[in-house]
């Protein structure tokens, strides 16, 4: 379904934000190395995040169809922040275009990410956002990132690109644009059975990579 879907939203995405903002994408030279799927990794700003990391990439791109990690569909049903979009948000809405929740409550990877191994050992993309929350377009970065990705990355032995989204305003006309930025790929030998610590500094190491992307200047 996600492949009949995206390009539909990938269509609308690239109207909306050509009447609405500037829209630049870097890094592409860094995806045309890629042999294999991949894990986009990236930072989390807004709720079109995912919609947005697809528009950057070709319509018809071997990236496609673009699946993308979510949470529960309660997680969204229990936040004010998301209004009447919470009774959308989660579930098959998401599933249809690519989004599938993570199964909490175990304490275990393997479980929790059972969707998304399935994903990639299936040859497909995943997009995940190792900060598990949004992170406000104007801050350094979150203060927690969580170790799925590096699981992931380990367990399944698929590449990693870092993706960095930014939002700024172009120097002489003050209008609105977003940034997407795609990194080189990191791929990650280690076994995906150690602690949960050495996990976490994985998944450090790939925000890392994520945040020395940022655009610091108006452009």
């Amino acid at each position: 379904m996600p492949l009949l879907l995206q390009p539909f939203f990938f269509i609308s995405t690239k109207i909306v934000i050509s009447l609405t903002r500037g829209f630049q994408v870097k890094g592409m030279e860094n995806l045309s190395e890629m042999r294999s799927n991949a894990i986009f990794a990236a930072n989390h700003t807004t709720e079109l995040d995912p919609i947005l990391i697809r528009a950057a990439l070709p319509i018809f791109s071997r990236f496609s169809p673009f699946y993308f990690v979510a949470l529960p569909k309660k997680n969204y049903q229990s936040s004010e922040r998301f209004g009447i979009r919470s009774y959308f948000y989660g579930g098959k809405f998401f599933e249809v275009v690519g989004g599938y929740a993570t199964h909490p409550g175990k304490k275990d990877y393997k479980w929790s990410l059972q969707d998304h191994i399935q994903i990639l050992k299936l040859g497909y993309n995943l997009c995940i956002f190792p900060e598990g929350k949004f992170n406000k377009p104007e801050a350094e970065r979150a203060t927690i990132v969580h170790g799925g990705v590096a699981f992931l990355a380990t367990y399944t032995k698929t590449p990693v690109i870092p993706v960095h989204i930014h939002h700024t305003r172009e120097k002489n006309s003050g209008k609105k644009k977003t940034i997407v930025s795609f990194g080189k790929k990191m791929e990650f030998t280690e076994d995906s059975n150690q602690s949960v610590e050495a996990l976490h500094k994985i998944a450090e190491k790939i925000m890392n990579a994520v945040y020395s992307l940022k655009e610091t200047k108006s452009v």
